[in-house]
């Protein structure tokens, strides 16, 4: 460049910006270089690299987060092991689907389970609970504490809160009844659930049954929803979830609306712990006698985790259930005169026990939680240190995540037989129907099993028997024609739902 004066200028700087350049590129090859590299090897070197599956699964998690995306990443893998001819397929860099039925127990035993994968169940990004805890000493110490409230016996001084609000929804239905309305079963089981599990948590129900609308949607079904519609990126983009994790609650309510439906249910249970904390005389007949005793974050974590799995899972079982009744006229007929003989009063149903007892009722309620599937996808855990495992001949080495689904267990025809996918109570009212517990998995199995297994049948026994022995339910018109839900850790039914319509035959 020349001066006005015809001068050369800048000479000397040319080699000096030359180098800021090469410097500035250096750090950009050697980023290059590393990626390229890093490809290489896990498409072709590391020990995983024996096992089928897409190329891109072997490169990022980004391939398997588009999956989880779609709300149905069990069915693509399903496709991908039939494609591939194999009961381990690659869906990650260190991850491997597991569609071999017969080493569910190896992965989750009682015994010596597989350890949980931290970083899966960091994505809930919760402090402490037993859901999300992956120190097996630590979780056996909590679940402990909390383990009284869940069992049989405990479910059964429950029948009181059950019955009170099976009946509450059959008053709210009574109304539907006559203006001849489309029930929105879903949303009428999800106010239910959410009513039982929080009035079981704090002695105070979420008042969803008295002021949800026509069609059932209440206050806090967003925050429910909210909870796990980014749940995928958490898990699968720790950078971001780190970032969410620190910013201040004022401002990720005012970017993200996920956070600011959330806070709702969060505050809800922040008060509900406060105010027992507060009570001079501490009542011991629900779980807050027991949450009382932590520091308020893991009080309010622990909360959080029970209203939301407690409620969501249970009220799809339900849907599911009641679609596939009302759409086999035989089954809800055998189902219907079975209540009507057990309980000839529609208005005096009562005795869990006697609910219990009745095999037909009893194995609907069992089939509406296996073909529902509420938690369908894989639990990710660590193969242990040590642990020979192998799938298809091939050892899986330590240190590898391997996940199986209830998916994969409740579809499969090897245990369930050809009819498998179908909705058909009498498999369990044959000879060795017992033999088909071990292969229901909606609750897990072994050490990580669901504590709330027993209150979830408790509530799916007594709303048949109530509902059922007081109306006649049709699928509507409107209804979708077969429940396709959206896997978002927990399933969740899209719109228009399972509609029905009533009939009061009280």
């Amino acid at each position: 460049m020349r001066d006005l004066f015809g001068s050369d200028v800048f000479t000397e700087s040319r080699p000096y910006s030359s180098g800021i350049v090469v410097v500035a590129a250096v750090p950009a090859l050697c980023f290059v270089a590393y990626v390229v590299l890093r490809s290489v090897y896990r498409l072709y070197f590391p020990p995983l690299a024996k096992f089928p599956g897409p190329r891109k699964a072997a490169l990022s998690t980004s391939w398997l987060l588009a999956q989880q995306k779609t709300g149905r990443p069990e069915q693509i893998f399903e496709e991908l092991h039939n494609r591939e001819n194999a009961h381990a397929v690659r869906i990650g860099p260190n991850e491997l689907h597991i569609d071999d039925v017969h080493l569910y127990n190896t992965i989750y035993n009682r015994i010596s389970p597989f350890p949980k994968e931290p970083g899966f169940y960091a994505g809930f990004q919760s402090t402490y609970n037993v859901f999300t805890d992956t120190d097996l000493a630590r979780y056996k110490q909590r679940k402990k504490l909390l383990n009284p409230f869940f069992s049989k016996q405990a479910i059964k001084n429950q029948e009181p809160l059950l019955l009170e609000k099976a009946y509450l929804l059959a008053g709210r239905l009574r109304q539907l009844a006559k203006v001849d309305n489309d029930c929105h079963i879903y949303n009428a089981c999800r106010c239910l659930t959410a009513d039982i599990i929080s009035t079981f948590t704090s002695g105070e129900d979420m008042g969803l049954l008295r002021d949800s609308n026509r069609e059932f949607h209440g206050h806090f079904h967003a925050a429910f929803d909210a909870s796990n519609s980014t749940l995928w990126d958490m898990i699968y983009r720790p950078t971001m979830r780190e970032i969410v994790r620190k910013l201040p609650r004022w401002f990720s309510v005012r970017i993200s609306s996920t956070s600011a439906a959330v806070m709702p249910l969060i505050d809800h249970s922040i008060l509900a712990v406060q105010d027992f904390k507060k009570k001079a005389k501490v009542d011991g007949g629900n779980i807050y006698s027991v949450l009382k005793d932590l520091p308020e974050d893991e009080a309010v974590s622990e909360s959080v985790d029970i209203l939301v799995a407690g409620s969501d899972t249970t009220a799809y079982s339900l849907a599911v259930g009641f679609f596939h009744i009302c759409s086999r006229p035989e089954i809800k007929k055998r189902l219907v005169e079975t209540l009507q003989k057990a309980f000839p009063d529609p208005a005096r149903i009562n005795g869990l026990k006697a609910m219990e007892e009745l095999p037909y009722l009893n194995a609907c309620t069992k089939e509406s939680v296996r073909v529902a599937k509420a938690s369908p996808g894989r639990l990710p855990r660590i193969v242990p240190p040590g642990t020979h495992f192998v799938v298809d001949g091939k050892v899986v080495p330590p240190g590898t995540t391997v996940g199986m689904s209830a998916y994969t267990m409740h579809n499969s025809k090897e245990l369930w037989g050809p009819d498998a996918t179908e909705f058909n109570p009498d498999r369990w009212l044959a000879p060795d129907s017992k033999t088909l517990d071990q292969y229901m998995v909606a609750f897990s199995k072994g050490t990580r099993s669901c504590m709330g297994q027993n209150l979830a049948l408790a509530e799916i026994l007594v709303t048949f028997a109530v509902l059922f022995r007081n109306f006649d339910f049709t699928l509507s018109p409107k209804s979708m024609s077969i429940p396709e839900g959206i896997d978002r850790f927990t399933t969740l039914l899209p719109e228009p739902g399972v509609l029905l319509k009533v009939m009061d035959v009280a």
